[in-house]
């Protein structure tokens, strides 16, 4: 059987709020996660509780993903993504 404790699940795959991400990934069995700048800066009781979530969590943090589908990009839109 696969050991999923040894993999992470990125957290842009799923719906919801960063409690009910945290909460699937753990269920699912993962032991790890990828988390979006938007998971901690978007929470709406800010950074701070966020980390705590995920502190609390037990899930181990495997990456933190600041930039995506920004390759290629010139001008406006690479300024846009980026900002």
């Amino acid at each position: 059987m696969l050991e999923l404790q040894r993999f992470a699940m990125n957290t842009n795959t799923l719906a919801g709020t960063l409690e009910e991400k945290l909460r699937a990934v753990k269920a699912a069995g993962f032991g790890a996660i990828v988390l979006s700048g938007g998971d901690l800066v978007g929470h709406p009781d800010g950074v701070d509780v966020a980390v705590e979530l995920v502190t609390d969590s037990g899930l181990k943090v495997a990456a933190f993903q600041m930039l995506h589908d920004f390759e290629g990009l010139s001008g406006h839109m690479l300024d846009y993504k980026i900002d």
